[in-house]
């Protein structure tokens, strides 16, 4: 396992995708033993979310009697590479007949890398001709407590720009399974480039399945003070201002309030919740 590791490991890099170690212990965490220490003095990847690790790094990490997963870094760095993750099994059919019905989706269904996860889902891998986001949840719905769910269970994402994803030809126990993951369809070191159109058509189908209630609105609280716009104070206040969630974020709430004067954005957050003004 360790020669062939390192084999596919020396061929990613020569083919342009950034590779860093993961551990064997089922966190699909970086392995910090093999990683440059940051400012902090903690073990850190993001140097290799800008360039690709020599190969003199990569046989040090595949190279010995220490069997380690390998993880592509997505992005830029690895010529806009990205990952469109399917945590529900029972919806990869559905979208993939969805995807089918626009024209060309046949053929490029065909052209990607899929890989079948341990957990049952799907990975469709692909690079872009344009640059891609960052990471995205596309789809989600409220999760059950009966079933131990988390609040919101998230069925359809992606590993953009700043992203990582472990490839076949890790060893089983990177995941907490002890199943590998398995290389059905392509080869991940010929990753086909798909058009940004070709893009939306697997990012919009894959949108189409989200099942979140729709947002509440809320209603900010005027000010007394009238401004020379015949507003009612220097810091516009939208009547109705639907809430914002953001998976990145800490969840909660939130509802702006745009200042004129100023040109910056504040945001009111629920009591005891705080959070810094941004620049517009």
């Amino acid at each position: 396992m360790t020669t062939e590791a390192l084999d596919l490991a020396l061929q990613l890099a020569q083919r342009g995708i950034s590779i860093i170690p993961i551990r064997t212990d089922g966190s699909k965490a970086p392995d910090g033993e093999c990683l440059p220490r940051g400012e902090d003095g903690r073990p850190t990847w993001a140097p290799y979310q800008k360039k690709i690790a020599p190969a003199e790094s990569i046989r040090n990490w595949w190279g010995n009697k220490y069997e380690r997963a390998i993880a592509a870094i997505c992005g830029a760095v690895s010529g806009n590479l990205e990952d469109l993750d399917i945590d529900a099994p029972e919806l990869a059919g559905p979208w993939r007949e969805l995807v089918e019905q626009h024209e060309g989706g046949v053929d490029l269904l065909k052209r990607l890398v899929i890989v079948r996860t341990p957990s049952g889902g799907w990975h469709y891998i692909y690079r872009c001709s344009a640059p891609v986001e960052g990471n995205q949840r596309l789809a989600r719905k409220p999760g059950d407590p009966a079933k131990g769910e988390p609040k919101i269970v998230v069925m359809f994402e992606t590993r953009g720009e700043g992203g990582y994803f472990i490839l076949p030809g890790s060893p089983p126990g990177c995941h907490i399974s002890g199943r590998p993951y398995v290389l059905m369809q392509g080869s991940v070191t010929n990753i086909p480039v798909i058009s940004p159109e070709e893009r939306e058509i697997l990012l919009s189908c894959a949108r189409a399945y989200d099942a979140m209630p729709a947002r509440k609105d809320c209603t900010a609280l005027r000010s007394t003070n009238s401004s020379p716009l015949g507003l009612a104070s220097p810091v516009a206040i939208l009547d109705t201002v639907l809430f914002t969630e953001s998976p990145n974020e800490m969840g909660n709430p939130v509802c702006p309030i745009i200042s004129l004067r100023s040109s910056r954005v504040h945001f009111r957050l629920p009591k005891n919740r705080s959070m810094p003004v941004m620049s517009m």
